[in-house]
C-alpha cells in the first residue's frame, strides 16, 4: 500500500526545500547573534536597566532594594537569551567576552 503513495510525495521540491533552508538559517543565526550582541543593543540594554532602576528609586524603593531588582531584570533577561539557544561565554562583535555579564 505504501506504494501507492510514493509517487505522490514532492521529493524534489522537499530536497530543493531544505537545500534552501540550509544556506539561509546559518546566516540568519548569525544576523540575530550580531544583533543582540551589537553595540546598540547593549546601549539600549543599558538604558531599559538604567531607567528600571531609576524608576524605582523614583517610586521610594530603597537603593539598595532597587539594585537587587536592577539586577535581578539583567538576569532574567539573560535567562530569556538562553532560552533561545543564546549563551553567556560567546563573543559579541568587538571579540570581548560577555560572559557572566549579568
Amino acid at each position: 500500500m505504501s506504494g501507492e503513495h510514493s509517487s505522490d510525495i514532492p521529493v524534489k521540491e522537499i530536497t530543493e526545500l531544505l537545500d534552501a533552508v540550509g544556506q539561509k538559517v546559518p546566516k540568519l543565526i548569525s544576523d540575530l547573534l550580531g544583533t543582540l550582541f551589537s553595540e546598540q543593543a547593549g546601549t539600549q540594554l543599558g538604558k531599559s536597566v538604567g531607567l528600571f532602576y531609576r524608576e524605582l528609586v523614583n517610586n521610594g524603593i530603597p537603593e539598595t532594594e532597587a539594585l537587587a531588582m536592577a539586577k535581578a531584570y539583567m538576569s532574567s533577561l539573560a535567562n530569556a537569551l538562553s532560552s533561545i539557544g543564546v549563551r553567556g561565554g560567546s563573543k559579541h562583535e568587538h571579540g570581548e567576552d560577555i560572559e557572566g555579564c549579568c
